[in-house]
């Protein structure tokens, strides 16, 4: 009876503790339940369900996150503020764990802290807190990561920081973003063709935005707002750049009325929500906030082409990169909404959704290719001015490396099987002596890109070509390295192991043997155009041509080697070589060898005359015996 009795009570004091801790917690409990961002829950938000979140979230949480490798959405704007609470987990680490972004403002990967956001609208906060959210709404903290880049300007008088995106720092933040390995970058900025907008379509001789962009655009996914002012993009002028740049996957902004609430037309990809879009703020008593336009429409985007890539991870597959993921994104199998534009054309507009994206097949999409119909060459170098306005100049001083991509029309369009087989080659054209010309070409590689640091300097042609059937495609980039000029001040003639020292610490001179071979040259001359001829004298007498000069004395004394650069005036008595030329015999090694001779053949005598005096007393005395025994 009496265990009865404690069993009893046992079960009462266990029901009791697990109501009080019922009671205790309802609040904790919806907590972890639903994850809440100030006073609001993420799946409150309308569209949860336009994206069908729901089912992302699903298919996620059976993922192996073990079988993940970490991806790197890189946010081009106006830097964010670090502390804020949505970046807690999400943001990129060095090698050490600290969390670093990119400030093209100085050029300076710097610790994230130190990219607040500084502008009014707290626009880069808000746009890298939605691709935040969306991280952490799918638990993948621990492999998606953002990489901030400051590239807004300065106020020139005041120094403030503006709200206007520079477009140089724009160019550095891209090739940050390449060198960092990337998966996506994120670009919601720009500007109509119409409304200045013709530098951000990446027209300028000395524009760094194409070459920019279609450097990293293999590697990485570059997503970018459409805008929001509405135009229909068969008008031209109402292109919105760069969402309008080819090879960038572009999105258009749609309300929770399904209404494209943005620019709009066959130049753009994709629709996905920028209206009422819940994300980080930053403000005194207001860390989140509802903000509306393309430019929250576009960092969901990029964040669907890095959850596109864990998909291909996740199923064990190899994940599609940069243009790849722009293709299939392109191909989604999405619901259209209709918009009416201009001359009352109806376009179909496709929208993003998250379980199409985690179930189309893309490998059996068949995509259709068009036939390469040109060929042309951007890059990131520097272009001169004048008559070399459109031709790489560059110092030989101060060479730096080039970054070259073809880029194949139309682009993006095209089999990326034939890829590979872009020709890389160094055109050089020099004039005969006959006043004819050769043409020297030099191998440098295949595929879209070529990475060169010049090593030919003058004039020459960085050419690219596409052989397709029988079409052959060429295009040609101009490169000029000005050489250094001669300046006799820097040169002097010298010993040929030393031309690369100074002129004060180069030997000026030197003691010479006669049958043996010194080879000269001069100093300062290794950014010279050694093309132009190089004379030799000796003692006045002109003796050869050429970069060095193998010299062999045939007499003693005193003698004077000097030179001339074409059409310059004879190196004077600071800049010769001064040689002391002693005959051959004279050589210390020579000499030694002589005197050792020398003592040899006198030893080698005189055992030879005592034997000889020796063998010939011996036989006087032989022949005095003799003599005697006959008497």
């Amino acid at each position: 009876m009496k265990d009865v009795i404690r069993k009893k009570s046992l079960l009462f004091c266990l029901l009791a503790v697990m109501i009080a801790v019922l009671v205790a917690c309802p609040f904790s409990c919806a907590v972890t339940l639903a994850a809440e961002y100030g006073d609001v829950e993420f799946e409150n938000l309308w569209y949860y369900e336009t994206l069908d979140f729901g089912y992302a979230k699903t298919a996620v949480a059976q993922w192996d996150k073990s079988a993940l490798s970490q991806k790197i959405i890189a946010v081009i704007d106006t830097g964010i503020d670090a502390s804020h609470e949505i970046f807690d987990g999400v943001l990129y680490t060095d090698k050490d764990g600290k969390a670093v972004g990119y400030n093209a403002q100085t050029g300076k990967e710097v610790s994230a802290g130190e990219l607040g956001d500084l502008t009014e609208k707290k626009h880069g906060n808000s746009i890298a807190g939605v691709i935040a959210m969306f991280i952490k709404e799918l638990g993948l903290q621990d492999v998606v990561k953002i990489y901030p880049i400051k590239a807004n300007g300065r106020n020139s008088q005041t120094g403030a920081q503006t709200e206007t995106i520079n477009i140089d720092f724009v160019a550095r933040g891209l090739k940050k973003s390449d060198e960092i390995g990337a998966d996506v970058i994120n670009m919601s900025f720009g500007r109509l063709y119409s409304d200045k907008g013709g530098i951000w379509a990446g027209e300028g001789d000395d524009n760094p935005l194409p070459g920019a962009i279609y450097n990293a655009i293999d590697d990485s996914f570059i997503v970018a707002a459409a805008g929001n002012e509405g135009k229909d993009s068969a008008n031209a002028a109402n292109v919105f750049y760069p969402a309008g740049m080819a090879g960038i996957y572009s999105v258009m902004s749609l309300d929770k009325n399904d209404k494209i609430v943005s620019n709009y037309g066959d130049v753009y990809d994709i629709a996905a929500p920028g209206d009422d879009v819940y994300t980080a703020y930053m403000t005194e008593g207001a860390k989140y906030h509802f903000m509306d336009g393309a430019s929250l429409a576009s960092p969901i985007a990029a964040f669907a082409g890095a959850l596109l890539k864990l998909r291909y991870e996740a199923e064990g597959k190899s994940a599609p990169r940069g243009r790849q993921i722009a293709n299939y994104m392109r191909n989604l199998d999405a619901r259209t909404v209709s918009h009416k534009g201009l001359n009352d054309k109806v376009y179909q507009i496709k929208c993003l959704d998250f379980k199409t994206l985690l179930t189309q097949d893309f490998e059996n999409t068949k995509f259709d290719y068009y036939p390469p119909s040109g060929i042309e060459i951007v890059h990131d170098g520097t272009l001169g001015s004048g008559d070399y306005a459109k031709t790489i100049l560059m110092h030989a001083t101060s060479v730096k490396p080039v970054n070259f991509t073809a880029k194949l029309s139309p682009y993006g369009q095209t089999d990326p099987d034939i890829d590979a087989t872009v020709k890389w080659i160094i055109r050089k054209t020099t004039e005969d002596s006959d006043g004819g010309e050769t043409v020297e070409t030099t191998d440098l590689g295949r595929g879209l890109k070529l990475a060169y640091t010049p090593k030919v300097f003058g004039e020459y042609s960085i050419v690219a070509i596409l052989e397709y059937g029988d079409e052959v495609f060429e295009a040609v980039q101009k490169v000029k390295i000005e050489y250094a000029p001669y300046l006799v001040g820097e040169v002097r003639v010298t010993y040929a192991a030393n031309a690369d020292e100074s002129v004060e610490t180069a030997p000026s001179r030197g003691i010479l043997y006669t049958t043996e071979t010194t080879v000269f040259a001069l100093t300062g001359m290794k950014y010279v155009d050694k093309s132009v001829p190089i004379k030799w004298y000796v003692d006045g007498v002109f003796c050869g041509e050429g970069e060095t000069f193998a010299y062999t004395p045939k007499k003693w004394g005193k003698q004077r080697i000097s030179a001339q650069y074409g059409d310059h005036p004879m190196l004077n008595t600071t800049y010769v070589f001064i040689a002391d030329v002693r005959p051959f015999i004279a050589r210390p090694l020579d000499l030694a060898m002589l005197l050792i001779g020398l003592t040899v053949a006198a030893a080698v005598i005189g055992v030879a005359v005592t034997v000889a005096v020796k063998k010939k007393k011996k036989s006087a005395l032989a022949d005095g015996d003799e003599n005697g025994a006959e008497e």
